[in-house]
């Protein structure tokens, strides 16, 4: 039988055990999600770790716009090319002059690896560059980490905006309070990140399975 049916049969045993349970089944992705959800016929809730951190955080920080804010940081500090004027626009940062379009881009998926790895120092953030062999060229991996935790510092802060990653980050390195549950089920845990257990250990109460 497959994990979905094991799954579902989990569930199941697990309402009639314990009528008044909560449970919540984190699916790996958002189509299983929506494709699992009518199976349990409101036995549980399903949604993915990303939609649970999401509303975590909303419910502390009020609405929030999903955008590529890491990114947009990044921008500001290393540099972007301006499409209307068909130019590079220099950041703040020293040695800014000499970053390229893909100088921003490596830094920001440097802040997105190292927030989904709970890392918050230089030099296991800078390892992050080479594992992943991210370009951040003119920047060291050590000062491409510095770079990457201090974007990382300003997006713990209400903006209004999160981006992806600071979904399941935000609510582990800030401590938000998050709605505790009787029974938490994992789809492909074998798959998840750092951030993404974390997560979902802090959605089960302390003698809930």
């Amino acid at each position: 039988c497959g994990k979905s049916t094991t799954a579902l049969e989990a569930i199941r045993h697990a309402r009639l055990a314990h009528p008044r349970s909560s449970i919540v089944y984190l699916a790996f992705n958002k189509v299983i999600a929506t494709e699992f959800e009518p199976r349990v016929e409101g036995a549980a809730e399903v949604m993915t770790t990303h939609s649970l951190g999401f509303r975590i955080v909303t419910r502390s920080w009020g609405k929030q716009a999903v955008r590529q804010r890491a990114f947009g940081i990044a921008k500001r500090l290393v540099g972007y090319w301006d499409r209307s004027e068909k130019r590079w626009v220099h950041g703040t940062l020293k040695n800014a002059n000499r970053a390229k379009t893909d100088t921003t881009y490596g830094i920001a998926k440097l802040v997105d690896h190292a927030k989904d790895a709970l890392v918050s120092d230089v030099q296991r953030v800078g390892d992050l560059v080479l594992q992943f062999g991210l370009y951040t060229d003119p920047y060291t991996p050590g000062e491409a980490a510095e770079i990457a935790l201090a974007i990382m510092e300003e997006t713990s802060q209400p903006s209004g905006e999160v981006d992806f990653a600071d979904m399941i980050w935000l609510p582990t390195v800030l401590g938000l309070a998050i709605e505790k549950r009787d029974r938490v089920l994992v789809d492909e845990a074998q798959d998840m990140n750092a951030a993404q257990i974390a997560i979902a250990l802090s959605a089960c109460r302390d003698d809930g399975r």
